[in-house]
């Protein structure tokens, strides 16, 4: 959960952001299925962490919405929750080859 929290960063700016509660464009959707393929294509892990399986809850339920009711935040998220997925993917990595190099 602390992952997600982390994600969730709040502007303190007078910078004026997009609106990303609408729904998306057609170059969305295609873009989406993109992500939604990278995201899919992440090896399965034998002994997920509580923040991995907070993180593949969360990006599931985007994934699970309906086509037309899919926004640009929600894009977004996937899009995030895929590199985070990514990133912890290659830290374990990295964590087996270290242990393995000082046995």
């Amino acid at each position: 959960m602390n992952l997600l929290k982390t994600l969730h960063l709040k502007a303190q700016s007078n910078v004026q952001l997009p609106d990303d509660s609408r729904t998306l464009t057609s170059e969305g959707q295609t873009y989406f299925n993109q992500v939604l393929a990278q995201y899919q294509l992440l090896p399965p892990t034998t002994k997920p962490t509580d923040e991995e399986n907070e993180l593949r809850k969360f990006a599931d339920s985007i994934v699970a919405r309906k086509l037309e009711e899919r926004t640009w935040a929600d894009l977004f998220a996937l899009e995030i929750c895929t590199e985070a997925f990514e990133y912890l993917c290659y830290r374990r990595y990295w964590t087996e080859i270290t242990r393995k190099a000082t046995l």
